[in-house]
C-alpha cells in the first residue's frame, strides 16, 4: 500500500486501479527463481532411484540395470540441462560425446515405444523439480 501511495504522490495523481497496477508491476510480476537442474542432482536422483551408487553410474559395469541407469542419466542431462555431449561424458565416467549421442537417441526413441519406461522418466523429472524447488 505504502508503495502505491508512493508512486502516486511521486507522479501527483489519485490513487486509481490503473496507478497502483503500474506502481506494483515489478513485484507482481517477479516470479521465484528455482535453482538450477544440475548434472550431479540428476547422477544422484537416477542413482536412488535405481538404488546405485555414483560410482556404479559413473564405472564401467554393464549390467542391464546400471546401463539404463547411466543412459536414462545422459537422457535425462541433455534434457534438463544446458550440458554439451562433452560435459555430459565427463560427469558420467568419462565417456565420449559420440556415446551420450547414440544413449540420448536410444532412450528417445525407448521412451517413444515404451509406457512404462516413459513413466519411469517421467516420475524421475517430477523428483529432479521438486528437489530444485525445496533449495528455495
Amino acid at each position: 500500500m505504502n508503495r502505491v501511495v508512493a508512486y502516486s504522490k511521486l507522479l501527483n495523481t489519485a490513487v486509481t486501479p490503473d496507478i497502483a497496477a503500474r506502481a506494483l508491476t515489478d513485484i507482481a510480476s517477479k516470479e521465484p527463481k528455482l535453482a538450477p537442474i544440475t548434472p550431479h542432482l540428476i547422477t544422484e536422483t537416477v542413482a536412488g532411484t535405481f538404488q546405485l551408487t555414483l560410482t556404479d553410474l559413473r564405472g564401467r559395469r554393464r549390467d542391464e540395470a546400471t546401463v539404463l541407469a547411466r543412459q536414462m542419466c545422459m537422457y535425462l542431462m541433455r534434457q534438463e540441462t544446458e550440458c554439451s555431449l562433452s560435459e555430459i561424458g565427463r560427469e558420467l565416467g568419462d565417456r565420449s560425446p559420440a556415446t551420450i549421442s547414440y544413449a540420448y537417441e536410444k532412450m528417445s526413441n525407448a521412451i517413444n515405444n515404451d509406457p512404462h519406461l516413459k513413466r519411469q522418466v517421467f516420475n524421475i523429472q517430477q523428483k529432479l523439480y521438486s528437489a530444485r524447488n525445496q533449495t528455495n
